[in-house]
């Protein structure tokens, strides 16, 4: 009769390896279940890819001071926090509005050229340092949506529920408005659009 000794040893041999010791063990290096999440390599991988720039942390940083600074300086300008917060966020839309449809218009691609008769063009990384240095960092900190939120809550708290639909209504459809306003000032002269290499390189 056959045993299966050999057999039973094994199981219990692997029944008494300490946690962890087995995945490590049948682990290849390189293979795809190196770099699983829950694995040592995975681990390192995803801190690599979340490293910052910091370069785009001072550039975000310096936006956003300046930014708070102006919007410090509109609200001990214009009596009344609320009228504040609405005029910030009016101005900080129609900039946007500007700044992106601009920054859109003028970014040459990788496989575009800078024509010298558009001396206002702007290489990708250029463009994405003007991005974050105007649009996430001074308008991010020039407009306020919890100001927003604050002032519509203090309305509610107080009773004033039509007061508190007006004014929320008023700032997210004529923000709307002044954001639609911003792109069509960006986009006039259109025609001196970079894009139009493209056209002429494929011509």
């Amino acid at each position: 009769m056959v045993t299966r000794r050999g057999a039973g040893s094994r199981d219990s041999a692997r029944a008494h390896v300490p946690p962890g010791r087995g995945s490590e063990a049948g682990r290849v290096p390189g293979s795809a279940t190196d770099f699983a999440p829950g694995s040592a390599s995975g681990r390192g991988a995803g801190r690599a890819q979340r490293r910052v720039d910091v370069s785009a942390l001072v550039l975000v940083a310096l936006g956003g001071a300046l930014g708070t600074l102006a919007r410090f300086g509109v609200g001990e300008l214009i009596v009344g926090g609320a009228a504040a917060t609405l005029a910030v966020n009016l101005v900080g839309a129609f900039a946007l509005g500007v700044l992106v449809t601009l920054l859109g218009r003028r970014t040459v691609g990788a496989h575009q050229t800078v024509p010298s008769a558009l001396p206002g063009s702007l290489s990708p990384a250029r463009a994405e340092r003007l991005r974050l240095l105007l649009g996430t960092g001074l308008l991010g900190g020039f407009t306020t949506y919890s100001g927003l939120a604050a002032h519509t809550g203090e309305l509610l708290q107080a009773g004033q529920s039509a007061a508190a639909l007006a004014y929320a209504g008023v700032t997210l459809v004529i923000g709307l408005g002044a954001s639609m306003l911003g792109i069509w000032v960006g986009g006039l002269g259109r025609g001196a659009s970079p894009e139009v290499t493209d056209t002429e390189a494929t011509s």
